[in-house]
């Protein structure tokens, strides 16, 4: 029954990757939104009657974010960014993915293998292939930012993120420019993962700076939305 279920999950989530010709990643949420997405066209009932997986595997066409299926959330965080006497919600969130092309997840479930077997083979091909790759996004207040060039590097429990920011309005998707950059400093301190550092954007014609401080979630395993998540 289990098995008959997982496998219907993941054919309706393989349809729907189809249709939108993209498998999308589990988005940092704004403040007071159960999904902080737009979801695509024709699937708003889905997502406002809780069927959230649709959601969180769907944002729009054309959003910047490279296509693959999620098996890490590295990090996830929220705090404040600071620009003089101005106070905003900052939300962060980075996950490995593995490039995977929606004919590949087909040939996957006519295969006729178990739930298990197919998220099994997923990981491997991942490990094997050494084709993981970063897909982040940032929403600063209601504005959501697809990360670019995500590089973390890592020294014992110190971590540095630096990404740039997507500017998806101006150019061809496939080739956005950076409408800002992003760094993070990543440590543990009074028991929590701390994320301090600068984001800096371009708002009206000009470079805005901001300084960030962000209570981080940094789980390295399988993460809402991963393909690994169900146990």
């Amino acid at each position: 029954m289990m098995k008959e279920i997982g496998i219907n999950t993941l054919s309706i989530w393989l349809a729907i990757s189809l249709m939108a010709g993209i498998c999308g990643m589990a988005l940092a949420q704004p403040d007071g939104e159960p999904n902080g997405i737009e979801p695509a066209r024709g699937f708003a009932p889905l997502c406002r009657m809780g069927m959230n997986l649709q959601c969180e595997m769907m944002p729009p066409q054309n959003e910047g974010f490279p296509m693959g299926v999620p098996l890490e959330v590295l990090y996830s965080g929220h705090g404040k960014a600071l620009k003089g006497n101005e106070s905003h919600n900052l939300r962060l969130k980075i996950e490995a993915i593995m490039p995977m092309q929606p004919r590949q997840i087909r040939d996957l479930l006519s295969s006729n293998k178990s739930l298990e077997e197919i998220r099994s083979d997923i990981l491997s091909k991942g490990e094997e292939a050494g084709e993981k790759a970063f897909r982040g996004s940032m929403i600063l207040d209601r504005s959501m930012y697809p990360l670019i060039n995500i590089a973390i590097t890592t020294d014992n429990n110190n971590s540095t993120i630096t990404a740039d920011l997507a500017d998806i309005t101006r150019t061809p998707p496939d080739d956005p420019t950076a409408l800002g950059s992003i760094f993070l400093a990543v440590s543990p301190s009074g028991g929590k993962i701390i994320g301090e550092g600068e984001l800096n954007i371009q708002e009206d014609g000009k470079e805005e700076t901001y300084s960030l401080s962000l209570n981080m979630d940094r789980r390295r395993q399988m993460g809402k939305g991963g393909i690994g998540s169900a146990k």
